[in-house]
């Protein structure tokens, strides 16, 4: 009989369908372990731009919250939050109940959890008896007290705590016994091409959530300076503002420097990796990364990067050879990076093909699913059940 016929059931939680990081690993593991498991049973809010992706696979089963789309609502908001702050801490309590109902009916050995966010699931998958898988994808989070709380709190919970680079499994990594720690990297696409011909539409691109966060106000002073010694570069953005106050920022910055017409903004119906294909160069100006999912994306289509030295992106860009480094925050030097890059078509050349080669062998989806078969094996996952206490 087919393993995925008599395999364990899982169940997974997520606080979001969307194109970002977190939700578009969860989709990856998905596509990549079904022989595993009989049955995915995915617990997650009733809409999102990606949900129609997940409801595709026959081995899942949807199980739509409303409460947890509830739990984030206004969260972009400074005065929302804590206006929202005792309906929050209300919502919580009633979901924790909800999601322990949840888990306890279901007969699965374990519990995925995806990304911090996910943290409201954590306290009723710990009680629940069941084994927690906890997927980070972020580190840095809040101040040194807030940190040290939060990786207490994660391996207070956790069974296993996965994380997506050596930069943010050495963030979480807690002294508390009976934790088991392990490092995945995020696979590549499974469908990638290269530039065509040649041919690109814009000297540069972008792909992201358009934010602060990510130095996207940082690009945007490179290409000012730039234009001041008679360099205008195009710019291809392909992403959401983080907030409708940001995207007005934005504005302003192309308006009083003069660059609206640099900057092309593309709809979001645009493939991220067409968007890579269209550009000579990519910059991944972020001024916190946990991963860098761009990079390699940008890399195995075969366009050339300039990123930021932040959190796992110097796991990625190991030398000069495989792509440009520079300081976050540093308008300066980015210009001058993207200024050598978009001069030198053989440096160009040269980078793009080592990337590509070394990403294909880093991070290729065979290795990605030896990784979650080990993880997510029968003797892993039915080792005894989970710690039943906090």
């Amino acid at each position: 009989m087919d393993q995925s016929e008599t395999g364990p059931a899982i169940i997974l939680v997520t606080h979001e369908y969307t194109a970002s990081g977190a939700p578009g690993y969860l989709l990856d593991l998905l596509k990549e372990c079904p022989g595993l498991f009989r049955k995915f049973y995915l617990i997650g809010p009733p809409s999102g731009s990606t949900i129609g992706k997940f409801e595709e696979m026959p081995a899942v089963r949807m199980i739509r919250l409303k409460s947890i789309e509830w739990l984030y609502a206004f969260r972009d908001h400074h005065l929302g939050k804590l206006a929202f702050l005792p309906v929050r801490v209300f919502i919580n309590v009633f979901l924790c109940i909800r999601l322990f109902l949840v888990f306890r009916k279901i007969d699965a050995p374990g519990i995925y959890l995806n990304s911090i966010a996910a943290r409201y699931a954590a306290i009723p998958a710990r009680i629940s008896g069941k084994k927690v898988y906890w997927h980070l994808h972020e580190f840095g989070v809040g101040g040194r007290l807030a940190g040290r709380t939060l990786r207490y709190f994660v391996a207070s919970c956790a069974d296993v705590v996965i994380c997506n680079s050596r930069a943010t499994l050495s963030w979480w990594m807690s002294s508390l016994p009976g934790v088991e720690y392990l490092m995945i990297y995020n696979p590549i696409p499974e469908s990638v091409h290269s530039p065509v011909g040649g041919i690109h539409r814009f000297d540069l691109v972008y792909v992201g959530r358009i934010s602060e966060e990510k130095g996207f106000s940082h690009l945007l002073l490179a290409l000012k300076i730039l234009k001041a010694g008679g360099q205008t570069p195009s710019l291809g953005v392909l992403g959401k503002f983080s907030t409708d106050r940001y995207r007005d920022t934005v504005r302003l910055m192309l308006r009083s420097a003069g660059m609206e017409a640099q900057v092309t903004f593309r709809d979001e119906e645009t493939r991220s990796l067409d968007m890579f294909s269209s550009g000579k160069v990519t910059v991944v100006p972020s001024l916190h990364e946990s991963f860098g999912r761009v990079v390699v994306e940008s890399m195995i289509c075969g366009t050339p990067v300039i990123a930021s030295r932040v959190g796992g992106i110097p796991e990625i860009i190991r030398s000069g050879r495989l792509g440009l480094l520079v300081e976050p925050g540093n308008p300066q030097m980015l210009a001058s990076g993207i200024e050598q890059l978009l001069l030198d078509g053989e440096l160009r050349r040269s980078i793009a093909a080592e990337a590509k080669g070394f990403v294909e062998e880093t991070f290729g989806r065979g290795k990605f699913r030896e990784q979650l078969r080990s993880l997510f094996g029968a003797s892993s996952i039915q080792h005894g059940p989970g710690r039943t206490g906090i």
